[in-house]
């Protein structure tokens, strides 16, 4: 029996299906994570199918699970850039029978706490600069 979450559990009740969900990674993983800029040099944002699109060509497709494991473990987010307000994670998506989609993402509130809650997002707008993805740290060599 799979346990869904508290967020799951409320969309579904609320006619939405789990279209896409990729596996976790961040539990259990050692090492950081970085904060990922899906935007290039001559870019002010992009629209929501180039942000999954090129989320899965940087690795940086974490999903819902990922998301709700780093609102229970926050202290993995302190080096978020300050300028970050959101965080993106587009491997999971969720359906509605309208044909509208929605994604998980983390949102900064506070100014001195810098807590990070979750929320779904239509996507159906453009992304800016204050958006990243997320991913685990790469090796330098």
């Amino acid at each position: 029996m799979v346990n869904l979450s508290a967020l799951s559990t409320e969309l579904i009740k609320k006619g939405w299906k789990l279209a896409m969900d990729v596996e976790p990674v961040l539990p259990g993983m050692k090492g950081d994570i970085e904060y990922v800029s899906f935007l290039r040099a001559d870019e002010i944002f992009i629209s929501d199918e180039e942000l999954v699109e090129r989320a899965f060509d940087l690795g940086a497709e974490l999903g819902q699970r990922d998301a709700e494991w780093l609102v229970e473990h926050q202290g993995m987010l302190s080096e978020c850039p300050e300028e970050v307000r959101y965080l993106l994670f587009p491997g999971t998506a969720w359906e509605h029978l309208n044909g509208a989609w929605l994604y998980v993402y983390l949102y900064r509130t506070g100014k001195e706490e810098k807590k990070w809650d979750l929320y779904v997002l239509w996507m159906d707008f453009g992304f800016s600069d204050r958006v990243r993805l997320v991913r685990p740290a790469q090796a330098t060599s």
